[in-house]
């Protein structure tokens, strides 16, 4: 067991500083992860994992700017859910890797390993990482949310319940 998580970290370091350099050349507004055209979750739609409890892509005729990304929608209703209450909606962390968030970094996020925690959106790296998240969940998440607001100064978005 301990050979397995040591090298669990072990990949976890390498592909923490591949994904650092992705999130510094993608990010562009301050907290939020999103490419260079500012789309947020790769175009996935936030409503979604709440209502219908799965990822689901969203598409451009759907499209809602929120500051200075833009946030895909599978629907209509969905794209004017998310203006209605956009705090509700945005995943945590800005989306950010929400193991990585605990470790100090703004990591990368995969749209389809997520997690929804006390009524917030929670995306990861990857699977393997959500799965560490899920070991010490609790304490994962006190973490992440102090060091999220230190660094940002504000607290996370609340997502979908």
């Amino acid at each position: 067991m301990g050979r397995l998580f040591g090298l669990i970290a072990v990949l976890l370091v390498f592909g923490a500083v591949a994904a650092i350099s992705v999130i510094e050349s993608r990010s562009n507004q301050p907290g939020f992860n999103s490419d260079g055209s500012g789309l947020l979750m790769r175009g996935y739609d936030p409503v979604a994992y709440g209502i219908e409890g799965r990822a689901v892509k969203g598409v451009p005729a759907y499209a809602h700017r929120h500051g200075e990304v833009v946030v895909h929608f599978a629907s209509a209703a969905n794209r004017d859910r998310f203006a209605a209450e956009p705090e509700r909606y945005l995943p945590a962390y800005g989306g950010h890797c929400a193991y990585g968030v605990t470790q100090g970094q703004r990591l990368d996020s995969d749209p389809e390993a997520w997690r929804i925690v006390d009524g917030e959106l929670h995306l990861f790296l990857d699977q393997g990482t959500r799965s560490l998240w899920m070991l010490e969940e609790v304490g994962h998440k006190a973490t992440a949310d102090r060091l999220w607001q230190e660094s940002v100064g504000r607290p996370t978005p609340l997502a979908a319940n």
